[in-house]
């Protein structure tokens, strides 16, 4: 399971994003799945599938250090290390 401690921060208003949603579903899985960290995508990375104006609004969101966690980088380290 790709995960990071930030996924633990409230981030929206919507239920789907409360206090307590992740550790719930960690500690029904944690002894079942292999967890492992994603680093972050580079700028140029983000750039490259979504737009300026995007980027920007995603930052004004405050949320930009969790979006850009990179599963694609991640995906291809854990590929190479099989």
């Amino acid at each position: 399971m790709v995960f990071h401690e930030a996924f633990y921060q409230v981030y929206a208003g919507d239920p789907a994003a409360a206090a307590g949603r992740m550790e719930a579903i960690v500690d029904v899985i944690k002894h079942a799945a292999e967890f492992v960290e994603p680093v972050s995508a580079t700028e140029e990375q983000i750039a490259a599938v979504h737009t300026r104006q995007h980027i920007e609004r995603v930052r004004r969101q405050g949320v930009y250090e969790i979006a850009a966690l990179d599963y694609v980088s991640l995906h291809a380290r854990f590929m190479r290390g099989r």
